[in-house]
């Protein structure tokens, strides 16, 4: 036979049919042979289950049953050629084992590994605190979530946990998801230090006085309550005073933290001094009288169209006015106390009709005042209290006058004379004393109080004593006359039981000059 064609074959059938084909005719014949058959097995084979990892995460798969093992493919692999492969995929993988039987059958096995991605977790951005304050973290992205370290935090098994720390800090959060995949990211919490807000020394000032404050310590500031002031969100506003007041200042600074500061502003009263005098006088007028309420201050007149006579330094002025015209009388009262001052002004028509000019009075005898050499057809004699000033009348129409009593410590006596046009000059005898400048008010008298503090009684001491009675006047903090007597160098004691305690001034007039010296009533 040329040629045999398998015509129909059965495993593990032994029997199979063939064709002959030769060549020339009859040569188509077929004939079944029988051959002997062995079929052998093929490997029993088992594979890993199918698995779900995480990315970046390796896995172990085994195949068992065989002799020889191929895994493919092969690259995210160990080792190829074992049965118990480690296998590190990063996507969905499916792995096929070729299994080799001892008897060299082989059969093919695949094994599935299902990659799931980390969760997309995120800390949240970094956090800025000022010390002291209490911040939240944010994590997202998963469905589990875990703070490390937890000190400062108020759960860290949250997603946002709140924060209080007082240093510098960085969070690591893992999160897990559904899968069990798991993922980090991390936080920094940074503390900044508060400013140190300066709101100024505290402030002791006059009513009405303005005062620039001066604050530091921020990039905004913020005053509270805003009474008085200029602006309450500049760190020097003005502020005019009315009354004692606190002021609180709240200051940030550029990382946003705070902090605040307070001011204390104390107002003082100050003098309401208010001027008692004519306001329409003749020209070339002598000794009219301008006087305020008198108190423990210090006194400055000033004159416009005219002069000074006397008084200057007290609360009492005698002016000498000059030729017709517009005219002023002012005074600057400043409280002992506490330095504050005030003024009062008074408009003043100096008229055209012309007073005369003093004339000199002479005594005869012990009580008769006369002026020898006087041509008026007006004359008015008086007197007036030395201590405030009290006007008495006691003769007119003569040259001359007697008095009742002719005291000269106590009082002074005068003539008022004129020529009528309604001008009248008034001539002393014996006339207030001369101008006291304001500085001799605290040199002279010398003047001491003991013993200060003191409950009972207060001894006043004064380095040149008179034969004269010596009027003396306690006032109080608030400028109150509430203690008058006259002293003498045996009676120099004061009864001040009767006072309540606190701070008062014992004021002197002596010597053309006034004083005033502080003690304590305890």
């Amino acid at each position: 036979m040329d040629d045999l064609d398998v015509i129909e074959a059965s495993l593990p059938s032994t029997i199979i049919k063939i064709r002959t084909n030769c060549s020339g005719s009859g040569c188509n014949v077929s004939d079944e042979v029988s051959f002997s058959w062995n079929v052998l097995p093929l490997p029993n084979a088992i594979v890993s289950s199918d698995q779900q990892i995480c990315i970046g995460e390796s896995t172990q798969i085994f195949a068992v049953g065989g002799v020889e093992y191929t895994w493919f493919p092969e690259q995210t692999l160990d080792f190829e050629f074992i049965s118990n492969p480690t296998a590190t995929p990063v996507e969905t993988t499916i792995y096929t084992v070729d299994v080799v039987g001892s008897n060299g059958c082989e059969v093919y096995e695949t094994v599935t590994i299902q990659v799931n991605q980390a969760p997309l977790l995120s800390a949240g951005i970094d956090v800025a605190l000022c010390l002291g304050e209490t911040g939240i973290l944010v994590a997202t992205g998963a469905d589990s979530f875990v703070w490390n370290p937890t000190f400062g935090l108020s759960d860290p098994f949250v997603p946002n946990p709140s924060v209080d720390i007082s240093f510098n800090i960085t969070y690591t959060v893992s999160g897990t998801d559904s899968t069990g995949c798991m993922a980090t990211d991390y936080v920094t919490v940074s503390i900044n230090d508060p400013p140190v807000a300066d709101a100024g020394e505290d402030i002791e000032g006059c009513l009405g006085d303005s005062y620039q404050l001066q604050a530091s310590g921020g990039a905004t500031f913020d005053w509270t309550p805003i009474t008085g002031l200029s602006s309450s969100n500049i760190s020097n506003p003005i502020t005019t005073l009315a009354e004692t007041i606190e002021y609180h200042l709240l200051v940030t600074d550029g990382n946003g933290c705070t902090a605040s500061d307070e001011l204390v502003i104390s107002v003082n009263p100050i003098p309401s001094p208010s001027i008692i005098g004519v306001e329409s006088v003749c020209s070339n007028e002598y000794w009219t009288r301008y006087n305020t309420a008198e108190g423990p201050s210090f006194y400055n007149w000033y004159i416009s169209g005219g002069e000074i006579m006397s008084g200057q330094g007290t609360n009492e002025i005698f002016v000498h006015w000059l030729n017709p015209g517009d005219g002023s009388v002012s005074v600057n009262e400043q409280f002992i106390s506490n330095g504050c001052s005030n003024e009062s002004f008074l408009n003043i028509d100096i008229g055209t009709d012309a007073a005369p000019d003093t004339v000199q009075l002479e005594l005869l005898g012990n009580s008769i005042l006369t002026c020898p050499n006087c041509l008026f057809t007006e004359y008015i004699w008086g007197y007036e209290t030395v201590n405030n000033g009290q006007l008495f009348t006691a003769c007119e129409g003569s040259q001359y006058c007697q008095f009742a009593q002719f005291n000269t410590n106590d009082y002074y006596f005068w003539l008022m004379h004129g020529n009528g046009n309604g001008c009248l000059t008034k001539s002393y005898y014996n006339s207030p004393p001369p101008i006291v400048q304001v500085t001799e008010r605290i040199e002279k008298p010398h003047l001491n109080v003991f013993p200060n503090p003191a409950n009972t009684f207060l001894n006043v001491g004064i380095s040149v004593w008179t034969d004269d009675k010596i009027q003396v006047g306690v006032f109080d903090i608030n400028n109150h006359l509430v203690l008058s007597k006259s002293i003498t160098k045996r009676d120099s004691f004061l009864q001040i039981s009767h006072l309540p305690s606190g701070v008062y001034f014992l004021r002197v007039e002596l010597h053309n000059a006034v004083t005033f010296v502080r003690f304590i009533k305890s």
